[in-house]
C-alpha cells in the first residue's frame, strides 16, 4: 500500500515539466487529487495555528501531567520557536508518526 505522500509525489512525476524539479525545486501538478490534497495540508495548518492562538491566549490547557506536551515545550521558548516553526514542527511529527505507523496489507 502507497501512502498519500507518496502517491503525490508518483502522480507529480507522471507531469514531464516535474521532471526538472531537482534542478528547479519546484513541482506542478494541476489534477484534482492534488487540490484536494493541497486543501487538507492548509486546512490542518490552520487548525494547528487555531490550536497554538487557544493555547497562547489560555483558553486550551495542556493535559499532560506536569505540562511535559511538545507544544508547551514549543511555546516557553519563543526566541526559537516561532509560531510558523511550531506549526512545521507539529505536523513534520504527526507526518512521521503516520507514515512509520502504517500497516502492510
Amino acid at each position: 500500500m502507497i501512502s498519500m505522500t507518496g502517491r503525490s509525489f508518483l502522480l507529480k512525476m507522471k507531469n514531464p515539466m516535474n521532471w526538472l524539479s531537482k534542478h528547479t525545486n519546484m513541482y506542478f501538478d494541476w489534477s484534482e487529487y492534488y487540490r484536494h490534497y493541497k486543501q487538507n495540508c492548509l486546512n490542518a495548518r490552520r487548525f494547528i495555528w487555531s490550536y497554538i492562538e487557544k493555547r497562547k491566549q489560555g483558553k486550551l490547557e495542556s493535559t499532560v501531567g506536569e505540562k511535559a506536551d511538545m507544544l508547551t515545550l514549543f511555546l516557553e521558548n519563543p526566541e526559537v520557536f516561532t509560531d510558523e516553526v511550531v506549526v512545521d514542527e507539529i505536523i513534520d511529527f504527526f507526518g512521521a508518526a503516520s507514515e512509520t505507523t502504517q500497516k502492510s496489507v
